[in-house]
């Protein structure tokens, strides 16, 4: 990396002796070269199988990171996931290409965006895709089995899904490639519904049905369920009495600037409630803000006012000197001193600090005025430990951040000022480990440091500036909030700086940085198992153990706490069910889609339809049937896959961890285990926020009967606002 500064500083010097423009980008003197993906083929209207990749080099022929590189079709038309690119790990940008309808050869051009004329154009070309071409027989009701006719369908029936409108068909047989066989769905509208098969990440064309619910009483299969809106719900099905027990969960799938609770009815043959399975003392208890919550409400308040200031900005550098980096050396910081309440202006102090540690990626410096020295060995250990394996994990699960200062390095700033941000009368309420101040990366900011910094508190023992921090207690709380900062620095640099967008929604956000941290703390489990009877082991418990503690307390009381609609920029609750959402999401989609939900200028629920290629109430509804339906005492293998979380240690389900948890002191006040609950009378009237659920079982008096309908309406018996997304899962269980 020092190879590559060096590098990067000799154009420019160069250029300045020689009499040439010393504001030339650097880029003008990188080369561009095919990585991977040309020379491919795949079925026309299909997402090609390999992305379309380039290396970024210097004249050193070192790779380079941070660096914008575009995308664009040339030849064959078709679409590409993200037209903007920015090198990575190994300086590799990449996006995936959509073929056109067209059978032939398609081009792709990839430029480097501050330097169009070095390019490269790939290759690939279509053959022919799926079509489908009717339905045997022409007319259908829910529950017949029918024949989807086409060509070029997959061999394998699970290569292929047919949709009635948005609701998925049951495959039953497969005859060559061109006819499947499949059961049709009950919801699936009224009227012509239009029917397509996915065949992979083909789409064929659409072909219109008369369609009719007949016979509404539904079998579900133990495992098997079913989303229906509210306003399909009593119309378009019963259940099968008699024996089945289900669990049933109402749902707003949908999202707000603000939480407002609505009330609503859910019960069966239009009076009777049913049974909640929450515990009726699971209500909401005011807490007040923590100071690190409030130093990541203000980050994330920030970004979002300057993310157009800082997009304007385009692809513009920090034009001061590059300077030799050498240990010892100092380097004067503006660093936030006060936090105010409020949305006051922040205060800012100057750090003057000393770089004690040369990483590949990390530069770490501490303040001159620390309470106490900090021995080299632990200044070693933190930068290694944040150089070779924490800076690589999110690099490579989100992509790259920015390299505003040219030195191809994150800058980690320990210094007293983060310690003083709480004053010793607040210790009891927390204190703050850590942050990253977007407007660095906005250069015309008067208190930017124009580079990609993290801030952290250093060791005070005797508590000298505030509370009290050993250098043991420095090891374990740091690296947890610095993968969870770098990943908002990251956002930043995707969403705004190289897209020119806005900043991502503060759900997405705040759950893609818990994702950061549980998937770090996966890492170290799989290094070091936790012992019998325990949740984590103590090393994997510093990046996991509070992100499953928000979940936990989340889905104790999820009426009141939303998954997309944040208030005050997110409880903690609130938090925890985002972080709850995108693991699901994670295993049904493959971690991968986190990278793409960072790479990108799209925002909120649209980012994450566009990234899953669903529906968001589709994946809403069967996120919400998981997290009820993952539950000890039932055979986990009889749910359908979509129905499941599947990355704890062993298969462990969600609610036999949440019990281990109960161990954690930090969950004294939640004494009540999860594989206690019981159902719960209910008043038939409730309440719930945008974007979250309620639990609820069907009643013994209900399963009596032969069928079983349901209804779930406003309060008053109306319906609801189609904005809510108002939709029920249904779960067979027993």
């Amino acid at each position: 990396m020092l190879r590559r500064f060096f590098a990067r500083l000799l154009p420019l010097s160069f250029a300045a002796a020689c009499g040439g423009d010393p504001a030339s980008p650097p880029e003008a003197s990188y080369s561009i070269a095919i990585h991977g993906g040309s020379a491919q083929q795949g079925p026309a209207g299909s997402i090609l199988e390999q992305p379309l990749q380039v290396t970024v080099t210097d004249v050193a022929n070192q790779p380079v990171q941070g660096v914008i590189v575009r995308f664009r079709v040339v030849a064959g038309g078709g679409s590409l996931t993200d037209t903007i690119g920015v090198t990575g790990l190994g300086g590799i940008a990449l996006t995936f290409a959509r073929l056109g309808g067209a059978v032939g050869p398609h081009r792709y051009d990839a430029l480097i965006s501050r330097a169009p004329q070095t390019k490269v154009t790939f290759e690939v070309n279509a053959t022919p895709g799926a079509t489908l071409v009717r339905l045997e027989p022409a007319s259908v009701k829910a529950g017949d089995t029918v024949d989807v006719v086409g060509t070029y369908f997959n061999i394998d029936a699970s290569g292929n899904e047919v949709f009635f409108g948005t609701v998925p068909a049951r495959i039953l047989a497969v005859t060559g490639d061109s006819r499947l066989r499949v059961v049709v769905p009950a919801c699936a509208g009224a009227g012509s519904v239009p029917v397509r098969v996915e065949v992979g990440s083909a789409v064929t064309n659409t072909v219109a049905v008369p369609y009719t619910s007949a016979n509404p009483l539904i079998t579900l299969a133990v495992g098997e369920g079913i989303t229906v809106s509210s306003t399909e719900l009593r119309q378009c099905l019963q259940l099968q009495g008699g024996g089945p027990r289900y669990l049933v969960v109402p749902q707003f799938a949908s999202a707000a600037d603000d939480p407002t609770a609505t009330a609503f009815r859910i019960g069966y043959d239009g009076t009777v409630a049913l049974q909640s399975v929450q515990p009726p003392t699971a209500s909401v208890v005011p807490v007040a803000l923590s100071p690190q919550r409030r130093m990541d409400a203000t980050m994330r308040r920030i970004e979002r006012e300057i993310a157009p200031l800082a997009a304007a900005q385009g692809g513009e550098t920090d034009p001061g000197p590059l300077e030799a980096l050498t240990l010892n050396s100092t380097r004067s910081f503006r660093v936030i001193s006060s936090l105010p309440k409020d949305e006051a202006p922040l205060k800012f102090a100057t750090s003057t600090a000393r770089l004690k540690y040369i990483g590949n990626h990390i530069l770490v410096y501490v303040d001159d005025a620390a309470p106490s020295a900090i021995a080299d060995a632990d200044l070693a250990r933190i930068g290694q430990l944040f150089d070779t394996r924490l800076y690589d994990l999110d690099v490579a699960r989100f992509g790259s951040e920015s390299d505003l200062d040219r030195n191809g390095k994150v800058i980690v700033l320990m210094s007293q000022y983060v310690n003083a941000l709480v004053t010793r009368a607040e210790c009891a309420t927390g204190f703050i480990a850590g942050y990253f101040y977007p407007n660095d990366l906005y250069l015309r900011n008067q208190n930017s440091n124009k580079g990609e910094i993290f801030y952290t508190l250093v060791p005070d023992p005797t508590g000298t500036f505030s509370c009290p921090h050993s250098i043991s207690a420095i090891r374990r709380l740091v690296p947890g909030t610095f993968v969870h900062e770098f990943q908002h620095m990251i956002s930043f640099n995707q969403h705004v700086l190289a897209r020119g967008g806005s900043s991502e929604d503060v759900w997405l956000n705040e759950g893609l940085s818990l994702i950061a941290e549980e998937t770090t703390g996966r890492v170290y489990e799989a290094l070091y198992p936790p012992f019998a009877g325990r949740a984590f082991s103590d090393s994997a418990a510093m990046f996991t153990e509070d992100v499953m503690i928000n979940a936990f307390n989340y889905v104790f009381a999820s009426r009141s706490y939303s998954v997309t609609t944040f208030k005050d920029f997110g409880d903690l609750q609130e938090r925890g069910a985002a972080w709850l959402f995108l693991r699901w999401l994670g295993d049904q989609k493959g971690d991968d889609i986190y990278g793409r939900l960072v790479q990108t200028r799209l925002t909120s629920i649209a980012n994450v339809q566009d990234k899953a290629r669903e529906s968001f109430p589709a994946l809403f509804g069967d996120f919400a049937i998981a997290v009820a339906a993952d539950i000890p005492g039932f055979a986990r293998s009889s749910l359908a896959p979509r129905y499941r979380f599947t990355t704890r240690p062993n298969g462990m389900d969600y609610r036999t961890l949440f019990d281990l948890l109960e161990f954690t002191p930090k969950l004294a006040r939640n004494p009540v285990q999860f594989s206690q609950l019981q159902p719960y009378a209910t008043a038939s009237t409730t309440s719930m926020v945008q974007g979250t659920m309620a639990f609820f079982n069907l009643p013994t008096a209900a399963l009596s009967q032969p069928g079983v309908g349901l209804i779930f309406t406003a309060g008053d018996g109306s319906a609801f606002p189609s904005i809510l997304g108002a939709q029920v899962g249904i779960v067979r269980v027993q």
